[in-house]
């Protein structure tokens, strides 16, 4: 179905980016992507853990899926570290379960130690395309980092 799972961002362990196993124009685009939300968002980070999956093009060449969670390096510079995988351009993506246990995934150790600890994909039935946490609809990659953090109308749903 698809190519190892990798990971980008920061850990706590490390003084700056972390990458591992993922296509560099995936981290490019993606990088750039969060680097400008974040900005949009005066330092801040969407305070939780967003599931994706993006189409072959919306960020590099191959269609990826994965979590977005927040995170920092040990210096305290918060930057989110993402969990994804590259997927076949046909495939419907990785079960809820898949997601369910990157979420899980603890984020104390070494880049190596967490990448040990990223369970491998399991193939599911059709997810949504674009960004969503479970139980909301998804949200478009083209709306931004920015767009996923809470309002005061969505808060008040909470």
């Amino acid at each position: 179905m698809s190519g190892a799972v990798g990971l980008f961002g920061k850990l706590p362990a490390h003084g700056d980016f972390v990458r591992r196993n993922l296509p560099r124009d995936f981290i490019a685009g993606w990088d750039a992507w969060l680097s400008e939300g974040i900005l949009a968002l005066d330092g801040a980070l969407v305070p939780d853990s967003w599931r994706f999956r993006l189409s072959p093009g919306e960020c590099g060449a191959a269609a990826v899926a994965g979590v977005v969670i927040p995170s920092e390096d040990m210096v305290g510079r918060r930057f989110p570290i993402t969990f994804a995988v590259a997927l076949e351009p046909d495939g419907a993506g990785p079960a809820e379960g898949w997601f369910d246990a990157l979420e899980a995934v603890p984020l104390h150790g070494s880049a190596d130690e967490v990448l040990a600890l990223l369970p491998a994909i399991i193939p599911g039935d059709a997810c949504p395309l674009g960004l969503w946490r479970p139980g909301q609809g998804p949200h478009a990659f083209a709306g931004g980092y920015a767009a996923l953090a809470p309002t005061d109308e969505t808060a008040a749903e909470s």
